[in-house]
């Protein structure tokens, strides 16, 4: 990250598990970093039985509570899209969205393309 920095070229952090942020404290890298992805996937072991909405409130205060003051891009994937974009909109963060999150719109049907997905968020605002 340091080559990185020094070069010019941004850093996006990407989180998906609370444990993660002793790890980001430590790298040195807190106040240095251009962007941070919260980025949470159902699938993964440590959330099956988690809440999306209740781990990106969470990873929020532990960012907040170590001054983290970088733009945050917040997505799900799976079931969790949805909810994630919305959270992400309330917040005032960026988000995303396409066939690599979900190729489901907000009430279960499927969608044509990622256009449809975008169109989709977009009515959220």
């Amino acid at each position: 990250m340091e080559a990185m920095r020094s070069s010019g070229i941004g850093i996006d952090v990407g989180l998906w598990d609370l444990s993660e942020i002793e790890r980001f404290v430590d790298s040195g890298f807190v106040h240095h970093v251009q962007r941070v992805s919260i980025e949470l996937d159902p699938g993964e072991p440590y959330f099956r039985q988690g809440d999306p909405l209740i781990l990106s409130g969470q990873l929020n205060e532990a960012l907040d509570s170590i001054g983290c003051a970088a733009p945050r891009l917040t997505h799900g994937a799976g079931a969790w899209t949805w909810p994630l974009v919305q959270d992400a909109l309330r917040r005032g963060h960026d988000t995303r969205v396409g066939f690599e999150d979900s190729p489901l719109l907000p009430d279960g049907s499927a969608a044509r393309s990622n256009a449809d997905l975008v169109r989709a968020a977009l009515s959220l605002t």
